[in-house]
């Protein structure tokens, strides 16, 4: 989660009795719009979210499957991750956790911005890696829109580079859009 706590996340609060973990490295909190009343169910904390945990480093940073321990979880309804050129390590470390333990990914649906930059070294080839090896564990893009902020701001090389995508997981037995 990015910044602040936004109005998807407030509607998702009044809806729903979820509870929501937010970790952002850039922020102390979630942000004044979040209502006093659903305090009680959100969590935050300022950290980075990572390929490895190391508390210790500045910022601290914790890797998805660890957070998921730390706070009791085996699930994820609904993982919203804007994480700024990590989530191609972030995921991949991920999915390399729970395929040597050999569960299934514990996601059910994925919000995401891809970053895609030329700085990054993510080539064509390491690219289409990742998205197949996502698409195996069976997440499938279900809605995206491009952000043209590269383009407007004249960012790396003015080529459309970011994305929101939103992936659901057509193989997650939990997922409560499939069952």
């Amino acid at each position: 989660m990015n910044q602040a706590l936004n109005p998807t996340e407030q509607e998702i609060l009044e809806r729903t009795n979820c509870e929501i973990w937010g970790y952002d490295y850039s922020v102390d909190e979630f942000g004044p719009q979040l209502l006093p009343e659903y305090l009680p169910r959100t969590h935050f904390l300022r950290a980075a979210i990572g390929a490895t945990t190391d508390p210790k480093s500045s910022p601290p940073s914790y890797s998805i499957q660890d957070l998921m321990k730390e706070n009791g979880h085996d699930y994820i309804d609904i993982l919203k991750i804007d994480i700024e050129y990590a989530e191609f390590n972030v995921l991949s470390s991920l999915n390399a956790y729970t395929l040597d333990v050999g569960t299934e990914m514990p996601i059910g649906q994925m919000l995401m911005e891809l970053h895609l930059f030329s700085t990054q070294g993510i080539t064509l080839p390491i690219f289409m890696d990742w998205w197949e090896s996502m698409e195996n564990r069976g997440f499938r893009p279900s809605w995206t829109e491009p952000n043209l902020l590269s383009v407007t701001l004249g960012i790396d090389d003015r080529m459309p580079r970011l994305t929101e995508y939103t992936f659901l997981n057509v193989k997650d037995i939990n997922n409560k859009l499939f069952t």
